[in-house]
């Protein structure tokens, strides 16, 4: 499975990491020619939901989207699937499960064009958010 993880001490993203079987983060050290697995890192891994937004963008969990409906949301795993969770004005929360044809860009005449937009992710711009409270 492919992943990322976010460093929430330096605020970036890395690849510098292995996930071991029991699915904690080490972080990796290049020496000569092979890696070394350092120490734990408490670093915040998230996963390929193995489609492109759009704009042909990778999309991983803790994602912020926009879909073509207008509504943002962040991509979470739940029950064993991706979804969608959006939050609506009155503070509830509802979970969309996104099927494929949210992820793929489709240009029909009748003018339904489902779609998602990556616009920030939870960690670095997580203000996102809060234009839809």
């Amino acid at each position: 499975m492919k992943t990322r993880a976010f460093d929430p001490i330096e605020k970036r993203w890395r690849t510098d990491y292995v996930v071991m079987p029991d699915g904690d983060i080490h972080r990796t050290v290049e020496r000569m020619d092979f890696c070394i697995i350092a120490e734990h890192a408490y670093w915040k891994l998230s996963r390929f939901t193995e489609h492109l937004d759009i704009e042909n963008n990778e999309i991983y969990e803790n994602h912020i989207v926009k879909l073509a409906s207008g509504s943002i949301g962040v991509v979470k795993f739940y029950n064993g699937s991706f979804v969608v969770d959006i939050r609506k004005r009155s503070g509830t929360f509802e979970f969309y499960e996104w099927p494929s044809e949210y992820f793929a860009k489709y240009d029909f005449d009748d003018g339904f064009v489902p779609g998602a937009l990556i616009i920030g992710d939870v960690f670095t711009t997580p203000e996102l958010l809060e234009e839809v409270k």
